[in-house]
């Protein structure tokens, strides 16, 4: 595949790459940390943080959390010798991750293609990553593995070096550990020395399933060595009844994931078509219309519609579908390295979200730090440079005005910090941050650090800033299906003492609160997360086991069992429905 020729800027950038990227990463931290800063994520930040904290002393409390084993250790350990970080320290390192995984593409794929290509696709695909929360977790660390073990893949088959090939092997057999849909990338061991590998391709293989194989061995050693192995083979006992549908449906079944991704695929195949369009047209005006001033009014009319096109939809989609089909591209045109390089970021872009309940929605751009600047080769043209220097505006617009993850409103309107020295740093809106103090000085009075505390809906935060114990072995009780839910809610009662129980009466899922609801019985909206059938379920637990109300408030309702040691009498409804 031939090179383009390049501009006086590419050629710039392209002899003095190593100092480009470093001013491409000061920017891109920049930028994320302005992610980290606004925006109180209830859910999946807390989620992690809940599973950190407790790893150690208490692994059984966060079972559920042990798919995600090694973010786990890696998160616990940070804690454990930064006990002051917070959650704010916590999006730090996820940004420092973030970066290490640009590097770790950039210092390969710039021996394939053209630096400057390879710096601007890194910087799209970091820019437009901030929809999704930066907190260090399991999708930031996996994805850097990833990358390292594709780039080790690479290098090993380049040189019939069986050492190297292995050695991926071994970081991917300890990234499923990360991530347990992450076995999925030994099909790279597979895939690339089948089409790369000459006539060593059968010992290149062995040598990387083998390396896989040790990796493996290394975490189950060490997960027997702290006492976690059962709880990870229980885990996998209850996601395998998830992936079924044995415990009823759930966010995380076959069937719901398998429609997920297809969704996905059918929405993708669209916006590549208009985008496409809109680039062939831009490129080709050139070549058409010799007069200036109108092949500039029609690029202009280009320019205009990527804007307008990318401020309307999630900007996952097209940055998706442009390093797909710029992969797909290098594979038919470049030379052996470049479809080497081309074939592990298809991969990587295709079967890395599988196991996310929204696919690559909830992974993010960063599945293409390999994909995107192979498909670079496309565009580093002017024209094309120009189109996507255009796109990172505007992700950065969308930043500034639109809502962080799962927190509404354009940064300025998030002014006010929740009063917890755990979520200390962090900037949500005054009225997000009223609801949570208010819910923490009422239950301050009734649960105390290290009690267990069920908080039914989906804010495990609230574990990690009021530091108690998820029960059941899972922080998110909305994350079970309506079946898993009771089996465990049994299974925790009978084996030990009752926790209190904080409820919500609001949905927490998305970019926007939902109302208050003033039946208990029922939700105001039907999900996957929000089912009545698990509301019978923690119903029932209720009633069986003569729970009371302590607390309650427009959002937030408290229940203590009667052998709580610091309960009163002073109950609001002796009969909790």
């Amino acid at each position: 595949m031939k090179k383009p020729a390049a501009s006086t800027l590419t050629s710039k950038i392209d002899a003095r790459s190593g100092l480009w990227m470093g001013i491409a990463t000061l920017v891109v931290a920049a930028y994320l940390t302005v992610g980290a800063v606004f925006g109180l994520d209830v859910c999946d930040s807390g989620f992690y943080m809940t599973f950190y904290a407790r790893i150690f002393d208490a692994p059984g409390t966060v079972e559920y959390n042990f798919m995600y084993y090694l973010s786990g250790l890696v998160g616990g350990t940070l804690l454990h010798f930064f006990p002051g970080m917070g959650l704010l320290g916590m999006r730090l390192a996820g940004i420092v991750v973030v970066v290490g995984s640009m590097w770790l593409a950039f210092l390969y794929l710039r021996t394939l293609f053209r630096p400057s290509g390879v710096i601007l696709a890194l910087v799209v695909a970091a820019f437009s990553y901030i929809l999704i929360p930066v907190t260090l977790c399991n999708d930031l660390l996996a994805i850097m593995l990833w990358v390292a073990a594709a780039v080790l893949l690479c290098q090993g088959l380049m040189r019939s070096n069986a050492w190297l090939v292995a050695l991926s092997g071994l970081v991917m057999g300890v990234n499923i550990f990360t991530r347990v849909p992450d076995v999925l990338a030994l099909g790279l061991l597979v895939l690339l020395p089948a089409v790369h590998g000459g006539r060593h391709r059968g010992r290149l293989m062995l040598a990387g399933l083998g390396g896989a194989v040790a990796g493996v061995g290394i975490m189950a050693a060490l997960m027997w060595g702290l006492g976690h192995l059962g709880i990870f083979l229980d885990n996998m006992t209850d996601l395998h009844a998830l992936a079924t549908g044995q415990k009823g449906a759930s966010t995380h079944s076959a069937a719901f994931l398998l429609m997920s991704q297809l969704g996905f695929f059918k929405t993708e195949l669209w916006v590549g078509v208009k985008y496409g369009l809109v680039a062939w047209l831009y490129i080709k005006v050139g070549d058409w219309i010799e007069l200036r001033p109108l092949r500039w009014l029609l690029r202009l009319t280009c320019i205009v519609l990527v804007v307008w096109l990318t401020l309307r939809i999630n900007i996952v989609r097209p940055v998706w579908i442009l390093a797909v089909a710029g992969c797909i591209y290098v594979i038919v045109m470049g030379n052996p390295q470049q479809r080497m390089a081309a074939w592990a970021g298809l991969y990587t872009a295709l079967v890395f979200p599988v196991g996310s309940d929204g696919y690559a929605y909830n992974s993010g751009t960063l599945v293409t730090l390999l994909a995107l600047p192979v498909a670079a080769s496309l565009w580093i043209d002017n024209h094309g440079r120009d189109l996507l220097a255009v796109f990172a505006l505007v992700c950065a617009f969308k930043l500034v005005s639109g809502d962080v993850y799962f927190d509404q409103g354009p940064v300025w309107e998030k002014t006010a910090t929740v009063h917890n020295p755990r979520v200390a740093g962090i900037y949500t809106t005054p009225a997000r941050a009223a609801v949570v103090d208010s819910m923490l000085r009422g239950i301050e009075p009734w649960v105390s650090a290290g009690d267990t505390l069920m908080v039914y809906g989906s804010m495990p935060l609230v574990n990690y800033m009021t530091d108690t114990r998820p029960y059941m072995g899972c922080s998110w009780p909305e994350l079970l299906s309506a079946g898993l839910l009771r089996s465990k809610l049994d299974k925790a009662a009978a084996a030990g003492p009752l926790p209190a129980v904080l409820r919500q009466r609001f949905n927490t899922i998305g970019q926007h609160w939902g109302r208050p609801a003033p039946d208990l019985d029922h939700y105001n909206v039907r999900s996957p997360f929000l089912d009545d059938a698990k509301l019978a379920a923690l119903n029932a637990f209720l009633r069986r086991h003569h729970y009371r109300i302590a607390y309650q408030d427009s959002h937030f309702v408290l229940y203590l069992p009667p052998s709580w040691p610091r309960q009163k009498n002073n109950f609001n409804n002796p009969n909790p429905k």
